[in-house]
This record gives structure tokens, C-alpha cells and sequence, in this order.
């Protein structure tokens, strides 16, 4: 079979850089499952495999594209077409050329409609420029953020557990060096204009660096530091023994309240400007792997990615949560970084490879379209977040989070990249 990148393929690497989470586990040993049954032969037990992973997942480009591949192993041409356009609609990534065992589908006179979905998938959409390119083939970022005080941006790493201000120039200093006021993998990052804060995530993960000691495994914080001068203001430091945490993703309300994401321990938790203490506030059961999240319209709404099944609405005041309805033909799975820009939602929807922004309805509770800003730009190694400044969308390319060894422990120097930071006109 040819390379082919799907949607749960990238979410597994990326889950298994940052941990795992227990819908993860069973996702996973049903993939397994699925291969080793489609290895022996036994494409009914696969398929039946698969199809117990899209009730994980019912967005899963991916899943969808397995199943109809066994469909058509088992010769049931019609439940291929079936699976296999609803793959295609919702934009799972191919890289080059369908599976050898489904390009007979388009070959098929009776289906052009396919065939014509195939070929617009193929299509590269480019909207996207280099704003400028960062020095460090050993970074590995994966947070971003833009202070409009003083025009500049802030770059995260995960494996040099640094931070980086780059100027709108391009030029880069070190704002924190590594391992400064005990900064660990940096995950995401704000910025608090109103007070000039930098808010940080850092995480220790399951892979420990070296000098990390093992009772250390699982920790993970939020940095607050001051803009004016640098320095630390607060750490909220989330670690019990025993307990694997990862926070995630970070945003601020217009009063200073934070809201952060914890993706292994499945919540969201707020510091209150007033307490400036950590609180849980969310821990449903509808959590599986909360990721990104962002301010609303108001001071009353967030938005929250959840790994598997789409991006939530929440509702402060009440703690409803509502998961956004939105067309069969899109897919809201598989977004990291995510921001709340005039009625949209501008993602970083990684699993499918693309930059998408989805417009909501006007209660906000439903996504009425999708617009794919960027999508098979040769840059792209697993972009992961960015930040808007002013009506401009600048994101990481190429974060590389694949370049991770099983040991924690880098690829070789010459194939990774310096890291590229695109931009995008939001109209």
C-alpha cells in the first residue's frame, strides 16, 4: 500500500509525544486490533474493528477511509463508495494516490461523482506566505503567542524548554533560556494584553529528559510572567504522585480570568483573577482528549477541542456544554490550536493537515461552513498552533513533533528543519 497520512495517524503520534489518554488506550488497541486481523486475512474481523473505533470517533477521516478499504477486500463495492466519499467530503489527507485496492472505484464510470471528489482533495490550497524563519532544528515547538503592546511574538520549545521573542522582523532573542525559573516542555501560550502578562504551559511528560527524576513524571504547570520586565510572576504547579497531567492550552476573559486545558486528566481548570489559585471546573465524561480552547464572543463562552469528536461550546455560567452540530461534509476533529476570530474559529486541524477556519451560525452553537485556508503546503511537519495579530493568522509549520525517538531523544541533525512560521490574511 502507498504512504498514505490519515486523520488517526497523526492524532496517535501526537498523543503518544504528550501521553495518553483512556479513550486513547481504547482507540489504540482497536487499531492494533485492525491491523493484525487485516494482516492475517480476516477482513471482517477488521472491519468490525474499525467500526467500533468511528464510534469513538464518528469525525475520523481516517476511520472512515480504513473501512472502506475492507469493504472493498471483502467485496462490497457499494459500502466502499459509501465510506470512502465520506472520507473524501470531510478531507481526510492523502498524500499521493489512493489505496491500491479502492483506485478501481474511480475507475468506475458510475462513480465520476468520486472520482471528482478524489481530484479536489488533491488540490493544493495556498493562501499562506513566510512571515519568517526561526534557527533551531532541535526546537521542536509547539506554542505561540503575539503581544500587541510591543508588536512581537513568543515562540515555545518543547525539547529546549526555552521560550524565544521574535520580533515582526523576524529577529529572535531569548526571552526565558532553558530550563530558566524551572520551565519545562512548553506547551501553549497567551498573552494578556490588558496586563501585559505571558501566561505559559509547560509540562514534564511521559518522556523525561535527562536530569528529570522519575517521581517527576507527570508534572505540569502554568507559568504567569510579567511582560514590562521578565520576570516570573506566579507558577500554578498541578503535580500529585502517581497522577499523569498534561496542561495543554491556555486563554484569558476579558476580567484575567484563565482557562486552561488538561488533556490526560480530561478537564479544564480556571485561575480567577481574584483567587489567582488553580480550580477544577470541568471534568464531564464527554472529555476524552481537550486540547485547544479560546475565548468566545463573550465573557461567558469558550470553545474547546476535543480530540475525537469536534470542538465544544461551553457555557461559563451554567458549565453546558454543547457540542457544535456542523454539515456531514466537514470534520472538526483532530484540532490543536484554536482562536476565536469574528464569529469563526481559525484551527490548526493538524489530523487532517490543514488550516481551517469555521464560521458558526449567530448564536455561535453551530458551524455552518468551513473554509480551508491551507492545506499540502510543503512546509507543513505537523503544524500545531499560531496566534492572530490584528486580521492576520501566523502559525508554526513544521513543529516536527515526529522527530522524537522512542528514548526521548531526537532524529539525526540533517532531517530536521529550521522552523518556519507562515501567515495568512484572515478576510
Amino acid at each position: 500500500m502507498k504512504k498514505i497520512i490519515i486523520l488517526f495517524s497523526v492524532i496517535l503520534l501526537i498523543l503518544s509525544v504528550f501521553g495518553q489518554a483512556s479513550i486513547y488506550d481504547d482507540f489504540v488497541a482497536l487499531y492494533q486490533k485492525a491491523v493484525k486481523h487485516t494482516q492475517a486475512g480476516d477482513f471482517q474481523a477488521a472491519l468490525e474493528s474499525y467500526n467500533k473505533m468511528l464510534e469513538l470517533s464518528p469525525n475520523s477521516t481516517g476511520v472512515n477511509y480504513q473501512i472502506a478499504r475492507m469493504n472493498m477486500k471483502l467485496g462490497k463495492e457499494k459500502e466502499a463508495v459509501s465510506a470512502l466519499r465520506k472520507s473524501l467530503e470531510m478531507g481526510v489527507y492523502i498524500e499521493k494516490e489512493l489505496a491500491p485496492e479502492l483506485s478501481p472505484l474511480l475507475e468506475n464510470p458510475a462513480n465520476s461523482e468520486l472520482l471528482t471528489l478524489f481530484q479536489d482533495s488533491m488540490k493544493p490550497v495556498n493562501t499562506s506566505t513566510v512571515a519568517f524563519t526561526v534557527p533551531g532544528k532541535d526546537l521542536i515547538p509547539e506554542g505561540m503567542a503575539y503581544d500587541p503592546v510591543e508588536n512581537c511574538f513568543y515562540l515555545g520549545s518543547i525539547f529546549k524548554r526555552k521560550i524565544l521573542k521574535i520580533d515582526r522582523n523576524g529577529k529572535v532573542t531569548e526571552f526565558k533560556s532553558e530550563n530558566q525559573d524551572g520551565l519545562q516542555k512548553v506547551l501553549g501560550m497567551t498573552v494578556d494584553a490588558k496586563r501585559h502578562h505571558l501566561w505559559v504551559v509547560n509540562m514534564i511528560g511521559p518522556e523525561l529528559l535527562p536530569g528529570i527524576q522519575e517521581e517527576m513524571r507527570g508534572w505540569s504547570a502554568i507559568f504567569k510572567y510579567d511582560l514590562k520586565n521578565g520576570d516570573l510572576l506566579n507558577r500554578y504547579i498541578l503535580w500529585e504522585k502517581g497522577v499523569i497531567r498534561q496542561m495543554n492550552d491556555v486563554t484569558i476573559m476579558d476580567n484575567g480570568d484563565a482557562y486552561v486545558t488538561d488533556s490526560e486528566y480530561k478537564a479544564v481548570y480556571r485561575i480567577p483573577a481574584d483567587t489567582d489559585k488553580p480550580e477544577l471546573f470541568l471534568k464531564p465524561d464527554e472529555f476524552a482528549y481537550p486540547n485547544g480552547i479560546t475565548k468566545g464572543a463573550d465573557e461567558n463562552t469558550l470553545y474547546m477541542s476535543n480530540e475525537f469528536d469536534g470542538i465544544y461550546r461551553i457555557d461559563i455560567k451554567t458549565k453546558k456544554l454543547t457540542l457544535l452540530p456542523h454539515p456531514d461534509d466537514v470534520s472538526l476533529s483532530g484540532v490543536d490550536g484554536m482562536y476565536f476570530y469574528k464569529n469563526s474559529l481559525v484551527c490548526v486541524q493538524n489530523g487532517l493537515n490543514r488550516i481551517s477556519r469555521f464560521y458558526l451560525d449567530k448564536t455561535g452553537d453551530r458551524v455552518e461552513k468551513i473554509e480551508v485556508l491551507e492545506t499540502r503546503n510543503p512546509n507543513f511537519i505537523i503544524p500545531t498552533t499560531g496566534a492572530i495579530a490584528g486580521d492576520t493568522f501566523y502559525y508554526i509549520a513544521n513543529s516536527q513533533l515526529g522527530a522524537y525517538k522512542p528514548d526521548g531523544s531526537l532524529i539525526p541533525e540533517d532531517q530536521r528543519k529550521d522552523i518556519v512560521i507562515l501567515k495568512t490574511q484572515l478576510k
